[in-house]
């Protein structure tokens, strides 16, 4: 891959940015089907390739894998980091309060509830609440 240095044409006066040039091969179909998507979701190839380069700087040494270039919604890279580390710090967070009281739980005994029993506790809460 080639990288060229160069003053960004069309930007005003006071305003010029230091811009570098991307030469990269890929094959003929992927970047057929690519430029499809890009034009249906209205997004330019250049708009496509900045937005994969400002997600692996903004994750740094933290970058692993390809995986971790991806954003699972249309949120920045930053936020959607901030919201994933939210997720994990939540998810533990039961099971640590009751690590920290002395409590321990069974996993292997442990059964999820289906949606719909999940559904039914929920209605039965509402109703001893006094709804009707």
């Amino acid at each position: 891959m080639d990288a060229v240095i160069e003053n960004a044409p069309g930007l005003a006066k006071g305003r010029r940015s230091m811009m570098a040039q991307i030469n990269a091969r890929i094959e003929t179909e992927t970047k057929r089907a690519a430029d499809a998507a890009f034009a249906h979701a209205g997004i330019a190839p250049s708009e496509a390739i900045r937005a994969l380069y400002a997600r692996a700087a903004a994750l740094g040494s933290s970058l692993k894998s390809v995986g971790d270039l991806v954003v699972n919604n249309n949120g920045d890279a930053e936020s959607q980091s901030s919201r994933e580390m939210s997720f994990e710090r939540a998810a533990h967070a039961f099971d640590d309060m009751l690590t920290r009281y002395g409590f321990t739980v069974d996993v292997e005994s442990y059964v999820p509830m289906t949606e719909e029993e999940i559904e039914e506790a929920a209605y039965q809460d509402y109703l001893a609440g006094g709804a009707l």
